[in-house]
Order: C-alpha cells, then sequence, then structure tokens
C-alpha cells in the first residue's frame, strides 16, 4: 500500500529550489545528480522539516533553461509568501561548462548547462546570469541565501573513458546573442571571480563549489558491502553526511572543512571551495524541530520501503525501531510497534524487513524509524587489473591477481579485484616493464615499480595499495552514532608557534592571506628560515564531556604518525570550552611541515580522533609506500572503539548497538593544510654569463642585464603568501592542452595534478635599462629541460605584465627560447611576484606536418573525419560545400561548427569538401591554381557536369577562392562564392609585418573568439617574419591589384559579409590595449576606419572597387573570427543562398 505523505504543519522559513540533470539532449548524460537533489529532498524534509511546498525540485526534461530561469523568478524571487529575511537554498547538479565572452579578462564566462542547452538558439546559464538573479533576490529577500553548485568549468572536456566520471563538458563556442539575459543582467554589479572561478566577489550569500576553477568535480559510486552501487556528485554525498551531525553554531567554515577532507581523500585533483561569509551559521542557526525520524513510505506485508537510503547513512543490516506515525520527537516516546533491520538500500530509499523476534504488527504507512544499530562497513576497495600486450606485462598482472585471491590464504582484507574498470577504486597496469598504480580520475599515485624476473614486484605493489587503502579509511573515518554528544562539538584552531615569544604570545594567528577565498589553508615553506615552520594545534571541547585527544599527521607519502600523544595518555580535557594547545609545552609535539622530495606543494591532514575514556592509537602508525605494512604488537582489543577501529581497518565490517555494551563515545574532525615550497632567487650580475636558475633552467644572460629572476612553479606562484593568487596560464593557450602545453618542472609532484601545476614561472624583477636592452639582436637565451625521446616541438614565450599575456620570442633550437622584448610591468614597483614581469615557455606540441589538399569530410558524433576523394563519387544532381580556410586556421572548426548548420537550415548538402593550404610560403594564386586543378582532376567538375558548387572562405581563404575562380577557370564550375572578412584590397596588419604576432596576443588571451589555430601552421620565428602569403595580404599587394583590374569573369554570385565589430567601452579598450602593446599604434590609429580587428571594412567591400556586377555585401556587427557563428552571420548566408537558389 502507498500513499501521499500530508504535509506537516511548520513554520520553517527555509525555501530550497533543487536541480538536477543526468540526462541531456545533446550531450553526454550522467549519473547521480537526480540522486543528489533527491536525497537534499529528504534531508531537507526528515532533519530540517521543511514543508514540501516549501520545495521545488527540476530534474531532467523538467530542468530546461526557460524553466530554471522562471522557477528561480516566480518561486525565489516573486514569491509573495517567502518573507524578507527566510533562509532561501539554491542546489543544481549537473555538467557545467564555458562559453565566449570577450568582455571578460579571460574571453569566457563559467556555466551552468540546462537539459536542452546547445539546442538551436538555447544556451548555458552564464554564471553572470546566476549572479545577477541572486542579486535581484537578495534585494528582495535578503541575504540569507545558500548555494550549491556541484559541476565544473575547466575548459577541457576530454577524459580517458576508463575514468571517474566528471561534470563538465567542452565550451559550446557559440557566440551568444548580445541580448542575452539583459532583463536579469539590467543594473546587475560586475563581480571578479573566486578560487571557484565563479563570480563571488563581494557576494553577500554563501556559496559552496565543486572544485577550484581549474578542476573537474567527479561523480561519486557509493556502495553498501561490494553492492547496491549509487551514483551521487561527490561534494553532494559528502556534503549531506556531514549535515547530518551539524549542530545549530556550526558555520559554513566548519562544514567545509569536513565535506573538502573527505572529497579530496577520494579524489586528490578535486579541493571544494567554500566563498562568500563562510563564517555564517548553516542555514541561519536552523534548529532541527524534530528529530531525524526516518518516515516508512511503503509497506508490503512484513518488508517496509523507507525514505531514506545510502547516502543518509543506512546500509544493509542497520536496526530501526519503528513508532505511530503522529511521533514528532524523542520525548515521550510511546511504545515501540517493531523493529526492522534494512535488507538492501539504494540512493534514497531502503526496503528493510521485521527483525527476528521481533513483535509482528501490522505497520501503518508514514511510521517512523529511529537508527538503534548502525554497521560501519569496512573500507575493503576494489582494483582493476589490466596489461598491455607482451608476455611479461601479462605475466605480473596473473602475479598480482594471484596473490590478491590468495594472500595470507584468505586474500587480501584490504583489496577485492574488480573487473569493471569504471567502477574501480584503483588501476594497476603493466606496461612498458613497469606496474602502475592509478586512481579512478587517471592520477598516478607512487612511483611505478619494476616488473622483475624473480617475482617481488607484485608483493611490493600490494603493499602500496593496501597503505593507501589503510591512510584513505582513517582520513574518512567518522562517528555515524546519531546519539553522540561529541561529534560537531570538537573545534581544531593552527596557530604559528614564535620562538622569540614569551608565554602564551608564543603563539601567533597565522598570517594574512593563508587562508584562500575558497577556505583553504595554505604556508609557505622557506627551508632557509626553519624557525618559521612551527605551529601548534589548539583542540577546543564544545562538548559536555571531559574528552581525550589524539592527534595523527596524515602525509602525503601516505604515512600515519601519531603526533600527539607521545609519551602515555594525557589529561582530559575539560568540557565546555576547555582547550588543549599541542605543541606549546612539549617542542617534540610541536607541528612542523615538511615537502616530500621533488614535492613543490603538498596536503597535508590534521586527524583528531577524540574519545571519552583513553584509547592507544599507536598502532595506527604506518611509514611511507613500498614498506612491509605495518604489524599491530599492542594486546588485543579492549573497547568497542578500538574493536570498531580493528574491524573498518581491516576491510571488515562492525555493528554498535543500543545493548548494554554501547560503544564508548567518539568523534573526529579534520584540518588540512596546504605547503608550499618557498621561492628560488637568483641575483643578476652585470657581466655576461651563464647561470644556472635550477637544476633544469639555464639563463644565457647578455652583458648589463641585471636584477633578479625568479623561477617558481604555477601551484607555488598562486599558492604561496608572497605570490599572485590570480595568476593563470595564458587563458587561449590554456583552452587546448592538445596544441600547447606548457614547460614545467620535471619529475616533480604537486597537490595539484591538474594541466599546467608545474608549469615554470620565471619572474624577471630588473630596472629599466636592463628591459629595454633584451631586443630582437640582443635577445635573452634560456635553455630548457629536454625529455628524452621526445619529438621535438617548436617552442613559444608568453610573458604576463600584470594584466595581458604577450608573446615575446621563439626557439632557436630544440630546448633554447630566445625572449626577444621584456614588456614594461603594468603593476606598482615592489618586490614580490604579483609586482614582476612573468615569463612561461610553451610546447606548440609537434612540429606542424602540413596535412593538406583537397579532401572529403564527414562529421561523426560532431566531429570531423577527412577521407581521400574518389571522382566517381560524384554525379549529376548533386550539391558540394567546399570550406577554404584563411591564414590562421584549418578547415577542421569551419566543417564543425558551420557546416551543421548549412546542412540543417541552408542546403542538404551532398558532399562536404575542404581546401587546406600552405599559408606561409606560398602565394595566394599559386594556391588558387592548385585548388582549380584538384577540383578539376579529382572530382571532375566541368562547365556542364550539372553539380552545384557553392565556396565557404574565410579570410585569406577568400583570396585563394577569387584566384581560382578569376584566375584558374573555376568560373566554369563554382556557383556561388560566400567570402567573410576578405582582405579584397589586403589588411593594414600585414603591412606592418607584426601583425599575426598581434593576432597571437589577442587568441593568447582571451580578448576574441579565435580559433585554435590549426593554426600557427608555420613555426613560432616565422611570426617575426614575412613570407609569400603575408605579402600577398599587404595594402595593394600585386595579386590584389591584378585581381581587382579584372573585367571578367563576373558570371560568379560573390556574398560579402563584413565585419564592423561594433566594441563596447570596455572591449574597445581591451584590444586597443593589446595593439598598442605589440603594433605600437591602436587600432583605430592604425585602420582609421570600422574594422573587425584584422581587415577595415572599405578593403572587405573592394571587390574591383566595388564594381562586380554580382556582388552582395552584407555588414554585420562581429569581429573577423566571427561570422560563420553568431546567429546574424549564418541568418545573412541561409537568405542570400536560398533567394538565389529560388
Amino acid at each position: 500500500m502507498t500513499a501521499q505523505q500530508p504535509n506537516l504543519t511548520n513554520d520553517s522559513s527555509l525555501w530550497a529550489l533543487l536541480i538536477g540533470i543526468d540526462e541531456y539532449l545533446h550531450i553526454n548524460n550522467l549519473n547521480g545528480c537526480v540522486n543528489d537533489v533527491e536525497a537534499m529532498r529528504i534531508y531537507l524534509r526528515n532533519q530540517l522539516g521543511v514543508p514540501e511546498n516549501q520545495i521545488r525540485v527540476l530534474t531532467n526534461q523538467e530542468a530546461t533553461r526557460a524553466n530554471i530561469l522562471q522557477n528561480f523568478q516566480e518561486f525565489f524571487i516573486d514569491n509573495s509568501d517567502i518573507q524578507p529575511g527566510s533562509q532561501i537554498f539554491f542546489h543544481y547538479s549537473g555538467h557545467g561548462s564555458q562559453m565566449p565572452n570577450p568582455k571578460e579578462p579571460d574571453g569566457q564566462n563559467e556555466t551552468l548547462v540546462p537539459h536542452d542547452s546547445r539546442s538551436p538558439e538555447v544556451f548555458d546559464i552564464p554564471d553572470k546570469t546566476l549572479a545577477g538573479l541572486l542579486d535581484k533576490l537578495a534585494e528582495r529577500k535578503g541575504n540569507n541565501i545558500t548555494v550549491i553548485l556541484d559541476c565544473c568549468h575547466s575548459g577541457s572536456g576530454t577524459r580517458d573513458p576508463n575514468l571517474a566520471q566528471t561534470r563538465n563538458v567542452e565550451p559550446d563556442n557559440r557566440i551568444p546573442p548580445p541580448d542575452l539575459d539583459t532583463g536579469i543582467l539590467e543594473g546587475a554589479p560586475r563581480r571578479g571571480t573566486g578560487a571557484s572561478g565563479w563570480q563571488t566577489e563581494g557576494i553577500t550569500h554563501v556559496l559552496l563549489a565543486g572544485c577550484r576553477d581549474n578542476e573537474l568535480s567527479n561523480e561519486y559510486l557509493s556502495s553498501d558491502n561490494d553492492k547496491n552501487n549509487v551514483w551521487h556528485g561527490a561534494l553532494t554525498y559528502f556534503t549531506l553526511q556531514a549535515l547530518r551531525n551539524i549542530t545549530p553554531k556550526t558555520t559554513y567554515a566548519e562544514l567545509y572543512e569536513q565535506v573538502a577532507v573527505k572529497v579530496n581523500t577520494k579524489y586528490p585533483s578535486q579541493m571544494p571551495q567554500c566563498e562568500g561569509d563562510r563564517y555564517r551559521m548553516i542555514f541561519g542557526g536552523v534548529r532541527i524541530e524534530r528529530d531525524p525520524f526516518i518516515t516508512v513510505q511503503k509497506v508490503d506485508e512484513n518488508e517496509v520501503t523507507l525514505e531514506a537510503g545510502l547516502i543518509h547513512g543506512l546500509h544493509e543490516g542497520t536496526e530501526l525501531t519503528l513508532y505511530p506515525p503522529q511521533v514528532q520527537t524523542k520525548k515521550d516516546l510511546p511504545a515501540v510497534l517493531t523493529t526492522v533491520e534494512v535488507t538492501s538500500v539504494s540512493a534514497t530509499t531502503a526496503k528493510a524487513s521485521i527483525k527476528e523476534g521481533a513483535p509482528i504488527v501490522s505497520i501503518p504507512i508514514f511510521a517512523r524509524g529511529l537508527i538503534t544499530k548502525q554497521v560501519y562497513a569496512g573500507l575493503r576497495q576494489t582494483v582493476a587489473l589490466e596489461a598491455d600486450s607482451g608476455e611479461e606485462n601479462q605475466k605480473a598482472i596473473a602475479d598480482l591477481r594471484a596473490i590478491l585471491d590468495t594472500n595470507s590464504g584468505s586474500g587480501s582484507p584490504y583489496l577485492k579485484v574488480q573487473e569493471n574498470s569504471e567502477v574501480a577504486d584503483f588501476r594497476v597496469k603493466a606496461a612498458d616493464g613497469k606496474l602502475n598504480i592509478y586512481n579512478t580520475t587517471g592520477e598516478q599515485l607512487v612511483v611505478p615499480e619494476d616488473i622483475k624476473d624473480g617475482g617481488g614486484d607484485e608483493i611490493a605493489v600490494l603493499h602500496s595499495l593496501e597503505s593507501i587503502v589503510r591512510y584513505r579509511t582513517l582520513q574518512s573515518l567518522d562517528n555515524k552514532e546519531s546519539e553522540s554528544e561529541l561529534v560537531g562539538k570538537v573545534k581544531l584552531h593552527l596557530l604559528r608557534y614564535d620562538v622569540t615569544g614569551a608565554d602564551d604570545s608564543h603563539m601567533q594567528e597565522l598570517p594574512a592571506g593563508t587562508v584562500g577565498t575558497g577556505g583553504e589553508i595554505t604556508l609557505t615553506l622557506d627551508p632557509e628560515d626553519k624557525d618559521s615552520n612551527r605551529y601548534v594545534l589548539e583542540v577546543i571541547n564544545e562538548s559536555s564531556k571531559p574528552i581525550y585527544a589524539h592527534l595523527l599527521l596524515l602525509n602525503p607519502d601516505y604515512s600515519i604518525k601519531l603526533q600527539y600523544p607521545q609519551s602515555g595518555q594525557k589529561d582530559a580535557i575539560n568540557p565546555k570550552g576547555g582547550k588543549l594547545t599541542i605543541g606549546l609545552d612539549n617542542k617534540n609535539e610541536r607541528l612542523k611541515f615538511r615537502l616530500p622530495v621533488g614535492w613543490d606543494s603538498c596536503r597535508d591532514y590534521l586527524k583528531v580522533i577524540v574519545t571519552t575514556n583513553p584509547t592507544d592509537f599507536k598502532w595506527l602508525e604506518q611509514k611511507g609506500l613500498n614498506v612491509q605494512p605495518p604489524q599491530k604488537t599492542r594486546a588485543a582489543s579492549s573497547s568497542p572503539l578500538e574493536r570498531l577501529l580493528d574491524c573498518v581497518l581491516s576491510g571488515k565490517r562492525f555493528a554498535g548497538s543500543d545493548e548494554t555494551e554501547n560503544l564508548e563515545d567518539w568523534a573526529t574532525t579534520s584540518l588540512f593544510v596546504n605547503v608550499v615550497r618557498g621561492f628560488q632567487t637568483t641575483t643578476l650580475n652585470t657581466p655576461a654569463e651563464t647561470i644556472s636558475l635550477n637544476n633544469e633552467l639555464t639563463l644565457m644572460k647578455p652583458e648589463g642585464f641585471q636584477g633578479e629572476v625568479t623561477v617558481t612553479t604555477l601551484s607555488q606562484a598562486t599558492r604561496s603568501l608572497e605570490g599572485n593568487p590570480s595568476l593563470k596560464l595564458p587563458p587561449g593557450l590554456d583552452q587546448f592542452p592538445d596544441l600547447f602545453q606548457p614547460i614545467g618542472r620535471s619529475g616533480t609532484r604537486s597537490i595539484d595534478s591538474n594541466f599546467g601545476s608545474s608549469a615554470f614561472v620565471i619572474s624577471f624583477d630588473v630596472d629599466e635599462t636592463s628591459r629595454q636592452s633584451i631586443t630582437l639582436n640582443n635577445p635573452l637565451p634560456l635553455k630548457l629541460p629536454t625529455v628524452a625521446n621526445e619529438e621535438a616541438a617548436d617552442l613559444l614565450a608568453i610573458a604576463f605584465d600584470g594584466e595581458d599575456y604577450l608573446p615575446v620570442g621563439y626557439a632557436v633550437s630544440a630546448n633554447t627560447v630566445n625572449v626577444e622584448k621584456l614588456p614594461p610591468s603594468v603593476t606598482p614597483t615592489k618586490r614580490g611576484i604579483g609586482h614582476t614581469i612573468q615569463l612561461f615557455v610553451y610546447k606548440k606540441m609537434g612540429r606542424y606536418t602540413p596535412q593538406i589538399g583537397l579532401r572529403r569530410a564527414e562529421l561523426v558524433d560532431g566531429k570531423v573525419q577527412y577521407h581521400d576523394i574518389q571522382r566517381n563519387q560524384f554525379q549529376s544532381g548533386d550539391t558540394v560545400a567546399l570550406f577554404v580556410h584563411g591564414f590562421t586556421a584549418d578547415t577542421r572548426q569551419m566543417v564543425e561548427t558551420f557546416a551543421p548548420f548549412l546542412q540543417d537550415e541552408v542546403l542538404p548538402y551532398k558532399h562536404l569538401l575542404t581546401w587546406d593550404y600552405e599559408t606561409f610560403g606560398t602565394s595566394v594564386e599559386e594556391n588558387g591554381a592548385k585548388l582549380a586543378l584538384a577540383l578539376q582532376q579529382q572530382c571532375g567538375f566541368s562547365p556542364d557536369d550539372q553539380i552545384t558548387v557553392h565556396v565557404y572562405a574565410h579570410s585569406m581563404g577568400c583570396l585563394v577562392s577569387r584566384c581560382m575562380i578569376e584566375l584558374s577557370g573555376g568560373h566554369e564550375f563554382v556557383d556561388k562564392l560566400v567570402m567573410a572578412g576578405p582582405p579584397n584590397n589586403g589588411s593594414t596588419l600585414a603591412t606592418l609585418g607584426r601583425g599575426i604576432v598581434y593576432l597571437l596576443t589577442v587568441f593568447a588571451n582571451r580578448a576574441s573568439v579565435i580559433p585554435p589555430l590549426g593554426a600557427f601552421n608555420w613555426l613560432p620565428e616565422q611570426l617575426y617574419q614575412e613570407g609569400v602569403g603575408s605579402i600577398d595580404l599587404t595594402v595593394n599587394s600585386a595579386i590584389l591589384n591584378k585581381l581587382n583590374a579584372l573585367k571578367e569573369p563576373s558570371n560568379v554570385p560573390y556574398l560579402v559579409l563584413a565585419g564592423e565589430n561594433q566594441l563596447s567601452e570596455a572591449e574597445s579598450k581591451r584590444l586597443n590595449r593589446l595593439a598598442q602593446k605589440v603594433l605600437d599604434r591602436t587600432l583605430d590609429n592604425l585602420f582609421g576606419e570600422q574594422n573587425d580587428i584584422a581587415v577595415g571594412l572599405s578593403s572587405m567591400r573592394g571587390v574591383r572597387g566595388k564594381a562586380y556586377p554580382k556582388l552582395t555585401i552584407e555588414v554585420l556587427d562581429c569581429n573577423h573570427f566571427e561570422y560563420f557563428q553568431i546567429p546574424e552571420g549564418r541568418e545573412a548566408v541561409k537568405r542570400w543562398v536560398i533567394n538565389l537558389s529560388v
């Protein structure tokens, strides 16, 4: 029997809008988002007593863009039932991504992805829109707003299909209409971003985000005893776990500390962020009006369905006593109806049967249950075994499998082989003579073991895996007992210990800036100043019981050390505000952080276990990896807590109960600390010399160049106290990691395993004379590390002057880059990484091997595949679209982004052809002649073939197409030509000679939506040279004069798309600033007319002096790289092609 539960009267002032999207129309689906919001709804109902009518849930098809925005407006902003000062909660679980916005400093908006996004005219919801909605909501209803965004927006959506599912997709590179969400944004303040990447500067609400802006949010597969697998977002799952134990005084900062530890334990590359008023009490200090009873949803004879699941703490074997539906609190409980035991559990529901020996009664619908026996599942983790081909690899994995199955006669107590690598906790792969251990996100956890002929390597791998499991288990350990009086009542406070102080003055608050905007503590380790690396930890007891504290240090090499107490159990900490300061009196217990060898930064965990009885945790200690697992030498477990740890840490199960031997009360709390290596600074003296900056970088300094140079990694430069937390990789290059990779420190690890965190940041603090001395003729050579067996790649030096990223040099050998310019810093003169010139060096991956010529393109799952052309493929009546790229592009993006529109909206072309050509050293006339010949010989095109050929060309490709049509006979078989941004009279950028450097600068800064430059299909040094192709683009070049002097042929209709790029004040200022830095003049002075940032309007219009008889010109508001992306450009093409075809 089932029924609808009636709304219980409640004066809750909390209102919630929960959005979870697993199913998407046009992008890959997710697994745990609907589970997230349903679990959150149950938590709000059962533990906070929020009425059903104050919770609105949108899932899957309900969560369209229009519906999300409409519900936010109607349910929150315009809802007259929500009184000012009410608690408001917005939760989003789904994909996050990015969309272009040239007005932003990094050229992009972070976005939420609705169910129907990527449909025609349906875009993501940008962060500025969400910020505008939250500002309007705060203005109308007050600042008591909590936001959870369980998604991410890292720029790359690529991933190994065998790794954990992440909540991000590739950016939507369509240009949104300028009036997108203007009604919401009107009057909204412009905000900066926090560490999460969302617009949070100056916000009054609290944001809990899934990760930092360059990380990925993972989906987490929870299970109960290796079955009942359930997907959730990692952030939501561990947030709900922590919320079950909050008190009215718990702050968001304290919640964050609990959640961040759990998430980062499982996914080391994901660190949640908490931004805004972090010290506000959760939901305004909401009190749980009703005890957390669990409601019976359905009754089927002696089996019931419970409205709670795995995420709410239920496991197989959990026992509950049931009471009548009218029960609201534990005070004056009526007689127990019966006791049930959970038999199966899912995400948000569980099935339970009347326990053997309990009264057999008729259970009423909506009966209320209280947990009386909890089950702690031992964290026995799973490992997938893989091997590359080869007898050595196959045998190594077979040996490891055998040991996992037979170790000590019963298999490993910590590990179980999982055949499905997608859900395994670890992957061990034998490849290239080594055994490699990876986590679910593909990170290599330890140094690979060499496969040995005599064996032994599999034992080392087994010990490493077991050490990691024990470490993770202890890291995640917490008390699930609802009756605990300690959970949530113990606080930690890290302080610096000053050796020069006296008495209590030894203790000092951490320096300003140590706690970042996302809540992380970051300490800078200076190996030269050992006195600065001393800390103490306050443990504050807010419970009503005396407690004993035990501090365990969990280090990144998976070692565990008992830091306190070191010599027997100390006195208890008094209740109700009592404090213990670990390390104040005993220097051996003082905290000293360290970095493992080869690490630039790491994350240490301080795990405090408090108990009501003295307990010895020395046996939990273990050394670093590749060491025999520790053997316990203590007496048999004497207390229920010790037996619980015995079971959980060995992968077994433990059940606590309310029987006579109650589990002693205990709780855990954790604090994580980022430790970052200090900077390495070298003084540069006047004489010319070769200087080793570290063991990998060598500077060949010219005479007279003096000052200081500091070498760090990006992780160090952004996290240390003297660093610049806003420093990022060049956003345009960072968007395409397959094409551009920063040179970084080799053989190191970091708390940031995301792309680019180990990238070198080379900072120059020099005087003006030294800066100006670096020129093309007097360069600053920098020798870089050489990677054995790596294919030669071109090098590109990019400088950051405090506001922009500027190309300043190129490779002169396989591992040497010449810096030919150091721009002036735009920041005030001041020592420190944030006030100097920062230099990044990039590899342009793989030397360019031209894939040129005429090819047939095919779209497969939105990606282009190229094929050779067979002449017999073309028949009378066929339709052909031919794509010809510009100077700084290839045809790939044209086909992938524009061809689907043409086929859906304009003409269902049977054939898609592409012409890719060498742009630098070959003239446009020669390329046009080659194209005409290829179309005639490979395709068989001729005057009377009855085949329709439409050419779509961009930039330089327009001139190639004109040469093909007007000089090489193409007018006999081409039916239409669309030219986007054609330099028909040339471009002043090409005339100046550094125009391509300027376009590269715009690209590196993402100041405009420039394609990934299949771009730079030439070597970087060619940026500073003149080639035949670039000479053809100069104003009134010989080939342009030749074309524009023609009278015939004139039979082919031409459409010119000409951009005048009506910039906002901010956009104009930014592009002019970049032009001034690169070209020594602004765009306005350069062109002297409206332009699309690459070509002037009069040049685009100048086909034979505008005397071409079949010429149509459409003037658009766009820049040189947007013609085929913006709706106005596409509609102009559609209108022209269809009208001429009628």
